[in-house]
């Protein structure tokens, strides 16, 4: 269940106790490409494991003139990623003669090391993603085992699913669209914290703070991203609201979602569902829909600007 009709089997390869990597993996760009969303970067969202299917029925789904929007941002911030990587790719050719000054070994030792430390941790979930820093494909996964109890499979069951992207979204549809656009617009932060309602894989919910660290090569590439939750106070996420509004449920306070934290886990059943096909259907969720599309315009528009100014041309594939 959830493989592509004319996907293969990725064979990842070797397993060890939190870790998997993968050789030759196939990505779903084919079938972005058929349903016009061939934006680069919303494969890396595809890649980091999350049901392939979901997520396209997630981008299908939005009407016409949200989806203008979207794209346009995303296509802006896609020219913007491929220009930077081609400088970086021109740099490191001319740098290949020279030895590197952090061994391969040697960084995997340190990765080992941080992976024992949250193994130990059972208050928070952790999942690092390695990039291949020059095509961006993932190399390598890991997960503690707080991650595997969060979704109540064994460690191995969630690596196989996330190898072939069969995780279920954690969030609703709108919410995890809200959450790819703020990530897609802060692709060059290096890191990000962030307060949302996780729905986890055994029917529960919870309020968490999560923490997004990005870490680069020297080029400004990335090489690993690595995510930690959690789990928080409703009266946490209060002081969070409070105090800085726009790092809970990223643009759901712009588009006029600003319940409190236990008011969201007091909806939490009746919005586990709710998909953007169906706030279509209704007066109230097209003007939420509308509210999305003047608050995308806004978040991209200097990016958008700033692609035209300097006369870019976008990545091959792209369209907008």
């Amino acid at each position: 269940a959830g493989h592509l009709a004319d996907e293969p089997v990725e064979r990842p390869i070797p397993y060890r106790a939190n870790r998997l990597s993968f050789t030759g993996e196939c990505r779903a760009s084919a079938l972005m490409r058929e349903h016009d969303w061939s934006h680069a970067i919303l494969l890396r969202y595809m890649e980091c494991g999350f049901e392939a299917g979901q997520l396209l029925s997630l981008f299908t789904s939005l009407d016409a003139s949200l989806a203008r929007s979207v794209k346009a941002g995303l296509c802006a911030v896609s020219t913007m990623v491929a220009a930077r990587m081609a400088d970086a790719a021109a740099a490191a050719a001319a740098d290949a003669a020279i030895p590197a000054c952090w061994p391969q070994d040697e960084a995997d030792v340190y990765d080992t090391l941080e992976d024992q430390l949250w193994e130990k941790r059972r208050d928070c979930s952790f999942i690092r993603v390695h990039w291949d820093p020059a095509s961006q494909r993932r190399r390598l996964v890991t997960v503690n085992s707080c991650l595997s109890d969060i979704y109540g499979l064994h460690k191995e069951e969630v690596l196989a699913r996330l190898a072939s992207r069969e995780l279920a979204l954690p969030l609703p549809e709108l919410e995890f669209l809200c959450m790819i656009l703020d990530d897609v617009h802060r692709a060059a932060a290096a890191s990000s914290v962030r307060y949302v309602r996780y729905f986890d894989g055994c029917g529960g919910y919870f309020l968490a703070e999560m923490k997004s660290c990005r870490v680069f090569d020297a080029y400004g590439r990335v090489r690993q991203v690595k995510t930690i939750l959690r789990p928080v106070t409703a009266e946490e996420y209060d002081g969070a609201l409070l105090s800085c509004p726009d790092r809970c449920r990223p643009l759901q306070h712009a588009i006029g979602d600003r319940r409190t934290g236990r008011q969201l886990l007091r909806d939490a059943d009746a919005d586990r569902n709710v998909t953007i096909r169906g706030l279509r259907e209704t007066e109230e969720g097209r003007a939420q829909l509308e509210r999305l599309r003047t608050t995308v315009d806004s978040l991209f528009a200097p990016i958008v600007e700033a692609v035209a100014r300097l006369g870019m041309s976008p990545p091959p594939g792209e369209s907008l």
